[in-house]
């Protein structure tokens, strides 16, 4: 009977005890599981409120295409980054934006420079000088119609350029 009672302190002992064989809380949170090798993951920016596909002449595209242009004709004036008028639209096939010579004169010497998708166009463009304004009414997404005005009343011109789907061709010329 002794080994009876032995056996019974035996087995309500703390090392035998309904505690003891509970298992400890092992619930964790899930861990994110790992991206690619080499990936970070990074948060989603806030949706944006402007439209990236809006005229904006703003655009540092701009600055940076009138920065690479030689100076202008008949001077070493460099070209003024604040374009006169524009349609910059870095969705666009064809837009553009018109820019004055730096020459501190009251009409300075203008220009038009074309872009492509927001990439400046700058080989194979027919001659843009002189143009002053753009017509936003006139012009499309291929598109784009420039103005001439020399203040004289009907003597303005009226050119548009169009995107051909490889680059840019002179459309028409006529005199308004």
């Amino acid at each position: 009977m002794l080994t009876a009672v032995i056996a019974l302190a035996c087995a309500c002992t703390g090392g035998d005890s309904t505690v003891s064989k509970t298992p400890a809380n092992t619930i964790t949170s899930p861990s994110p599981s790992p991206g690619p090798a080499g990936s970070t993951a990074k948060p989603k920016p806030p949706p944006s409120t402007k439209d990236d596909c809006a005229i904006n002449l703003k655009d540092p595209a701009v600055a940076a295409a009138v920065a690479l242009l030689p100076p202008g004709p008949n001077s070493e004036a460099a070209w003024n980054p604040v374009p006169v008028a524009g349609n910059y639209n870095k969705c666009a096939p064809l837009s553009a934006v018109i820019v004055a010579a730096d020459t501190h004169e009251p009409a300075p010497p203008t220009r038009a420079v074309f872009f492509h998708l927001g990439g400046v166009i700058s080989h194979g463009v027919p001659d843009t000088y002189g143009y002053n304004a753009i017509d936003l009414s006139a012009s499309t997404l291929d598109t784009v119609v420039l103005n001439f005005s020399n203040g004289i009343p009907g003597l303005e011109s009226v050119v548009s350029f169009r995107w051909n789907g490889s680059g840019v061709e002179k459309v028409q010329l006529a005199a308004q």
